[in-house]
């Protein structure tokens, strides 16, 4: 299992369980922190230190990332568009 695998099961069952800050048709919006302590709760991930590490690796699957207001205040997002990530599960056989 290579990482890219390991990063697709987390986000297969991220997507459920933590609650996007904004969402339209096939676009998730997930503020950046709370995806990496998701992230950092996983076995597989538990040695990352800071959200860079992440956004880099989260790359690979067609996660972008970028800085919105959130409640006034300048944060980072992660944006994950459900039908890519389905794709790609399905090509990794997840």
């Amino acid at each position: 299992q290579n990482e890219t695998y390991k990063i697709l099961n987390v986000l297969k069952v991220m997507i459920d369980e933590v609650t996007p800050i904004s969402e339209n048709a096939d676009t998730r919006v997930f503020e950046a922190e709370e995806a990496f302590k998701y992230f950092k709760k996983s076995e597989d991930f538990e040695w990352i230190e800071k959200t860079n590490v992440l956004t880099r690796r989260l790359k690979r699957v067609k996660v972008s990332s970028e800085q919105r207001r959130v409640n006034g205040e300048k944060k980072r997002v992660y944006i994950l568009n459900i039908r890519v990530l389905s794709d790609l599960c399905e090509r990794f056989k997840i």
